[in-house]
């Protein structure tokens, strides 16, 4: 079913209401208003949900004139949650046929559902999450008034179903009940320990939202409640008195658990609603007392015994006691977001769970849990694998045992609209227990919210293992997937770190200030091939150049930034940034690699005289620095880093963690290898002209006597493609004397995929149109000893190409090589499909030509269009010079 006629419905009420109560507020303020409209379309809203039931009184149709007198049974059968109106804003008050119209384009089927109400309230409240998000963007934190809207997420339903059958459901199967028709009960889990009957077991949510998972678990009860000979009605009034706890800071949603609950519980009954007026649910509140900041802590608040009387002693109680299962979905919000007062709160109160207000939910709600018990949430899968999640790993491997974890990966939650919330549900029995294994399934590979579900019991994504196991990897990340061979490599080798130092580069903390791309500045300013910081100041010049990672690219490349680190700004990086750590390293040749990669490690050298960025981490050692680089570019090494670094973020820490073998019968071929590869590598880079190692293009490197173009294309193609064929039989011959090395033939293939080859084939009308930039560069005399300097775009800048064409290739195969040209600009463009030759080069310049000079440079031009004699032209200056004085109107 298709909610979006919901969220449409719940956008749309909001603005309707709010409006409405404003124009009665009388000067009161928004506040107010707001508070009116929103109960306005509670009850409007659980009126139709009754209604949808069959559960309103027979004298009282569901219609205008019965509004208010029906507001007022709903507070008499359901005090708790829907209490008198405010008086200026009245049932009367409000505009119910708007409201019903909107209401009318809503199928009335949802209406039948108790989770309906939830859907509706968190759509109604999206605005103020937008709002949180916004105060994020701009650097703020979130505080007490913003938390609850911030970190709501929907529980998608059959990851809901999968947290309530592996924990109430294996509680009740441990205790000899049925799990047949449970879809995403995990077989072969460790069992909790089991309790006696139905009404001693105690669930709590403590993050309850809106109720999504009560009221499937109120299901789960009421099935173990008939399986032991309830009545009906009886099971559905016990199953609310006794067995349903949940907990939230925002009451709202807490009235909103409870009316679905209530509801839920009615179709068992007419007298449940006479019954129960109470419910285990109950919205946080704070005093100034022991629950000081309590609305901002949530249910990570804790006290010890309360004197007689206290207040809040019934929240003192469900927050203190302990549960046979726990089961939630808990707020997501990274610690920098956070308020001071919550930060110091999780550092104090939750060390091992400190780094994510999640993460101190793992802990919190695995205390809340019974020795036995099962704890079980959906969170963000980070804490399983980041080093900064190790004591919160160690905290639940040394005291938890892991029943199961449904590894969902991307795309997980719908309503977040982001692919990379990557997320795991899992459920954790309080007590470490060796008596099974850990049963895993992994869903990551699957990208709808269809075919997760659809695949949790293909056998091809089941792992079972001894938890033990994870101890073999550093910071223990849970990596299950692996093999035995792999978690062996780890436990008999040493770690990458004992043979090289690898080291976390600089950070500015004011890119825009002191970094800039090689291109836009003078060249004569930039110090190439220093041997350390001392030599570049004896340089006197100013910038030096600086690596920050980049894309994907193996062997070489990926130059093309400069930092400035004259005395001047060396002295200034010292006190900001980073405070400019690993100083000894800075200009030392070495090998580095680009922060994050989803499906291969980008290593590459570094030659002498860079500085590094923390997104350019290095490592350095200069004995084995070729077969390390081999080693880091291996298919090998990548499987390692998968499993120490599953979140594809290579940190110093992850790469020094490989374990490395240095097989002396290897090496020489190891390193031949590699050599030929660095040296392919930077003559394909130094090919086009982002390298500041350009000279001249490599068609006319082919052809440097002149001749036709076709001929030096054929070239440069055979020439490209041997040197791609090279680097590529080099990978794997690579890759197969590491597999030999580690035992691993069973688990990869040597053989290397071409889109995972760095250096380029040749592409004719990319390389064409590369040569159009450089003709350009030398009309514009930034090749070469040209002055001209301004290139003006009319009809006659074809003809300038031409000489251009003409000068390098020779007069004698103008005409033959301009067609050349031409044909390869003209791909599927109708407009130039008949045209002459150079027709099509005036047009490609005229139109697209400086389009895609600014796309290659990334936003950075190093020509500019300018406005000349009533038309445009193409101006380039050198880098801090002074424009022509014929250059009046520069576009900014």
């Amino acid at each position: 079913m298709n909610k979006a006629e919901l969220k449409t419905f719940a956008v749309s009420a909001r603005k309707l209401l709010v409006n409405a109560a404003i124009s009665r507020s009388g000067g009161d303020g928004t506040d107010g208003a707001e508070r009116a409209a929103y109960l306005w379309f509670a009850r409007f809203t659980a009126l139709r949900c009754m209604e949808a039931g069959g559960y309103l009184p027979r004298d009282l149709p569901n219609t205008k004139e019965n509004f208010a007198a029906l507001c007022d049974w709903l507070g008499g059968i359901m005090p708790e949650i829907f209490p008198v109106f405010p008086g200026k804003y009245s049932a009367s008050a409000m505009p119910y046929d708007a409201l019903a119209a909107l209401a009318a384009q809503v199928g009335a089927e949802w209406f039948a559902r108790q989770e309906v109400v939830g859907w509706l309230y968190q759509y109604y409240n999206g605005e103020a999450k937008e709002q949180a998000f916004a105060l994020l963007r701009d650097g703020g934190k979130i505080l007490k008034a913003h938390l609850a809207a911030a970190t709501r997420v929907f529980t998608p339903e059959w990851i809901v179903k999968y947290l309530v059958q592996n924990s109430l459901g294996a509680v009740y199967a441990a205790s000899g009940g049925c799990t047949d028709g449970w879809e995403y009960y995990a077989d072969g889990a460790p069992q909790p320990a089991p309790v006696t009957a139905a009404t001693r077991i105690t669930l709590a949510d403590p993050c309850v939202g809106c109720g999504f998972i009560l009221l499937y678990a109120f299901d789960v009860f009421m099935e173990i409640y008939l399986s032991e000979g309830w009545d009906a009605e009886e099971a559905a009034v016990s199953i609310l008195r006794n067995n349903l706890y949940g907990m939230d800071i925002d009451g709202d949603a807490c009235g909103m658990a409870r009316f679905a609950l209530m509801l839920k519980a009615r179709r068992y009954g007419a007298a449940v609603f006479d019954r129960v007026k109470t419910l285990n649910i109950i919205a946080i509140r704070e005093d100034g007392g022991l629950f000081r900041n309590a609305g901002e802590y949530g249910s990570l608040a804790r006290v010890g015994a309360v004197p007689e009387g206290y207040p809040l002693a019934k929240q003192a109680e469900l927050l203190s006691r302990q549960y046979d299962v726990v089961v939630t979905n808990p707020p997501y919000m990274g610690k920098k977001s956070l308020s001071a007062p919550l930060r110091e709160f999780l550092d104090a109160r939750y060390p091992a769970g400190k780094s994510e207000l999640y993460a101190a939910f793992i802990v919190a709600c695995a205390e809340m849990t019974r020795e036995g018990g099962v704890c079980a949430m959906v969170t963000i899968h980070s804490w399983m694998f980041l080093s900064s999640f190790e004591n919160l790993r160690a905290y639940v491997l040394e005291r938890t045992t892991i029943a199961s974890v449904a590894h969902t990966g991307a795309a997980t939650f719908e309503t977040l609209n982001a692919f990379n919330a990557l997320a795991a549900a899992f459920c954790l029995i309080q007590g470490r227990r060796r008596d099974a294994p850990s049963v895993f399934i992994r869903l990551t590979e699957y990208y709808t919210a269809r075919d997760k579900p659809a695949n949790f019991h293909n056998a091809e994504n089941r792992y079972v293992l001894e938890q033990d196991a994870f101890n073999s990897l550093p910071k223990r990340p849970f990596i299950y997937w692996i093999s035995e061979n792999v978690r062996r490599a780890f436990r008999e080798h040493k770690p990458l770190g004992d043979y090289c130092a690898l080291r976390q580069g600089l950070a500015t903390g004011d890119n825009g200030r002191f970094v800039r791309r090689w291109y836009e500045v003078p060249r004569e300013e930039i110090a190439f091939g220093c041997a350390d910081v001392a030599e570049f100041h004896r340089s006197g010049k100013k910038y030096a150049p600086y690596n920050k990672g980049g894309g994907y690219r193996k062997w070489y490349g990926c130059n093309e930034f400069v930092i400035k680190f004259d005395r001047e700004h060396y002295a200034l990086l010292s006190k900001s940034g980073n405070c400019l750590p690993s100083r000894r390293f800075y200009f030392q040749e070495g090998i580095t690699w680009s922060l994050f990669g989803f499906e291969n490690f980008s290593v590459r050298c570094k030659p002498r005289g860079f500085v590094f960025d923390v997104s350019g981490a290095s490592a350095f050692h200069g004995d084995d620095a070729k077969y390390i680089l081999a080693f880091l570019a291996s298919k090998v090494a990548f499987l390692f880093l998968s499993a120490v670094a599953p979140t594809v973020n290579f940190q110093v820490g992850n790469v020094a963690a490989l374990p490395l073998i240095i097989d002396e019968s290897k090496r020489a071929r190891i390193e031949r290898a590699a050599s030929e590869n660095i040296a392919l590598s930077k003559a394909d880079w130094d090919s086009f002209e982002l390298s500041w190692d350009f000279a001249v293009h490599p068609l006319l490197q082919q052809s440097p006597h002149g001749g036709l173009i076709a001929d030096a294309y054929a070239r440069w193609d055979a020439l490209a493609k041997r040197r791609y064929d090279t680097v590529r039989a080099n990978e794997e011959e690579i890759n197969r004397l590491f597999i030999e090395m580690y035992g691993l033939r069973d688990e990869l293939s040597p053989d290397v995929a071409e889109r995972d080859v760095s250096v380029r084939t040749a592409v004719l009308e990319r390389d064409v149109k590369s040569l159009i930039s450089y003709g350009a560069g030398c009309l514009l005399g930034r090749y070469g000893d040209g002055t001209r300097g301004v290139l003006p775009l009319t009809d006659a800048v074809a003809d300038a190409f031409a000489g251009f064409i003409a000068a390098r290739f020779g007069e004698r195969f103008l005409e033959q090589n301009l067609a050349f040209v031409a044909d390869a600009l003209r791909g599927g463009n109708a407009s130039r499909a008949n045209a002459s030759a150079r027709a099509v080069i005036r047009d490609y310049l005229m139109k697209d030509f400086y389009k895609e000079h600014v796309k290659i440079y990334k936003k950075h031009p190093v020509y500019r269009l300018v406005d000349w004699n009533g038309g445009k032209a193409l101006f380039f200056a050198e880098p801090g010079s002074v424009s022509p004085p014929c250059v009046r109107n520069l576009e900014k």
